[in-house]
């Protein structure tokens, strides 16, 4: 795995990544050929990519995601909150304490969910 890649305080394997793309049912990773024209939350609104802890990595050329279905997204968060890469682009913080049903609509690429978060000027 490229270095550039790495989390800087991940303790784990080299070889291993804390960022995946999280996947559900209604999450655009979830489409057979997923195309940016389906984020129809917009592309500002839905999560791209997590970051997990350290007990959540998996191999960096592993084809693994992170699986809601067997997973509480919050219990996957980075003991004070994790980063997320946003479809426009753009990278944001999540503290643990966002509200679950938030949470939720940040990962759906269609659920037609307004989502009330407003985040701090970087």
């Amino acid at each position: 795995m490229p270095a550039t890649f790495r989390h800087p305080s991940f303790v784990g394997p080299q070889t291993h990544t804390v960022y995946l793309a999280p996947f559900y049912e209604s999450t655009i990773w979830n489409q057979d050929k997923p195309k940016m024209g389906q984020i129809t939350d917009g592309t500002s609104n839905t999560i791209a990519l997590f970051e997990v802890d350290d007990g959540h990595a998996v191999p960096w050329t592993k084809p693994e995601d992170l699986d809601l279905h067997e997973v509480d997204l919050i219990d996957c968060f980075r003991p004070t909150g994790s980063s997320v890469a946003i479809f426009d682009g753009s990278i944001k913080f999540l503290a643990r304490s966002i509200d679950p049903g938030v949470l939720k609509a940040m990962v759906t690429s269609a659920g037609g969910e307004v989502i009330p978060v407003q985040f701090p000027r970087q």
